[in-house]
């Protein structure tokens, strides 16, 4: 990690709580460039860091992405995400789903069809309990 009065360059690895990840960028003039990955991203270790509380099935879920944010730090610009991954294939007492990929780019979603036991239901849930905003 470096830095330069207010500017930025970082690589580095964390552990958030049974979670590995790998950030690196560069912070310069107020503008981020700053990409994350992780091969395995519990939810329930995401939700924690923001102390939201998960339904139990859904908390065990786990995830692999490549994001990133070019943009302002002054105020997150949405069109300056893009994220790119899959939710691993789930099998737990109320729920089981199959692999979902999904790509974020230009502040949209898209992803794979969800097939396996009440994944609409999950999917509504996701809806339903999600914090405003998403």
């Amino acid at each position: 990690m470096g830095f330069d009065n207010l500017d930025a360059n970082f690589d580095l690895t964390s552990d958030l709580e049974n979670s590995h990840m790998k950030i690196s960028g560069e912070v310069k003039d107020g503008k981020a460039d700053v990409g994350i990955s992780a091969d395995k991203f519990m939810l329930k270790d995401g939700a924690k860091l923001v102390n939201y509380k998960l339904p139990s099935d859904l908390g065990n879920i786990h995830t692999t992405f490549d994001a990133s944010y070019k943009g302002s730090l002054d105020k997150i610009e949405p069109h300056g995400i893009s994220a790119k991954g899959k939710v691993t294939a789930f099998r737990g007492q109320n729920l089981h789903f199959e692999d979902i990929n999904f790509d974020i780019k230009n502040c949209a979603l898209k992803m794979s069809a969800l097939k396996g036991s009440k994944a609409q239901v999950m999917a509504e849930m996701v809806l339903r309990y999600a914090p405003q905003g998403i």
